[in-house]
């Protein structure tokens, strides 16, 4: 562990930085909010009857026009990038492109044994980082946000879900691992970095924007009818208020007719125009 720790002090500088920098940069963001955000709190504004309705419309269009928020959102969901191009993908492929392998690889540890323990050492003071990091994002610096304004600040959202706590390690951890193996196939190591960057980079934003057409396989209702002006809305979408607990997902939505029974697309419609139907919905 103590040689693997030497030989890998430049991708422990690289974490270490990295961190330090998301860290006062959620830090920074978060205290230039701390005062609107007080206020928010002092008029009432998530009670029902707030005490000066102005501060609230003020508040909420003011956090609305931070430009940190995006730059810091962004960041983190580039944090794992950065670990599986810039730690991941030279862990084998610097070995194998500068022919010291032919060295390291046959002593007594045996190349199994110490490519398991290097990955072991990375994992273990990644994956806390990754932790601390959708701590203070997705927990701390977050959470105004998603009381002024749920649609912005819920972690259901595509674009934050893969910056919560539990999936910034599991990116984490799967980008340290692709690019290790992409090192070990590529043998090079700049290639191997550009490499691991366009897969990896790839799959994230495939996830953070087809994360809410996965969440759709559940949905039993069609979207076809939009229940507006029935306290429900489209499906696939934060719920608002009426629909259910702040930040949960709207799966699914139906019409029932006078006798309870659930109207099918066509009856439903009939219906609505005669305003006999009732409307319900599901969410998580």
């Amino acid at each position: 562990m103590h040689v693997a720790l030497i030989q890998n002090r430049a991708a422990l500088i690289t974490i270490f930085a990295a961190f330090v920098t998301l860290v006062i940069a959620i830090v920074i963001g978060r205290d230039a909010v701390n005062s609107s955000y007080a206020s928010y709190l002092a008029a009432g504004c998530t009670f029902a009857h707030p005490t000066d309705p102005q501060v609230c419309a003020n508040t909420a269009n003011q956090f609305a026009d931070i430009p940190s928020f995006t730059p810091i959102v962004i960041a983190l969901r580039l944090f794992p990038l950065v670990i599986g191009a810039f730690i991941g993908a030279p862990l084998v492929a610097r070995e194998m492109e500068s022919g010291t392998y032919r060295f390291a690889w046959t002593q007594g540890v045996g190349r199994i044994r110490l490519l398991l323990v290097t990955l072991a050492m990375l994992t273990l003071i990644v994956t806390p980082v990754a932790v601390v990091l959708g701590f203070l994002l997705g927990g701390w610096y977050i959470h105004p946000y998603a009381v002024i304004n749920i649609a912005v600040g819920s972690h259901w959202q595509s674009e934050l879900f893969t910056t919560t706590w539990w999936m910034t390690p599991a990116w984490t951890l799967f980008a340290l691992a692709l690019g290790t193996l992409v090192g070990a196939i590529v043998k090079r190591t700049v290639a191997a970095i550009a490499a691991t960057m366009v897969i990896a980079g790839g799959v994230l934003f495939a996830v953070g924007q087809y994360l809410t057409r996965i969440f759709d396989i559940g949905a039993v209702a069609s979207s076809r009818i939009l229940l507006n002006g029935m306290n429900s809305g489209p499906l696939s979408i934060v719920a608002s208020h009426g629909q259910g607990p702040a930040g949960s997902w709207l799966v699914r939505s139906w019409y029932t007719g006078p006798g309870g029974h659930v109207l099918g697309v066509k009856a439903a419609k009939m219906r609505r125009r005669k305003l006999s139907c009732k409307s319900g919905f599901t969410v998580f």
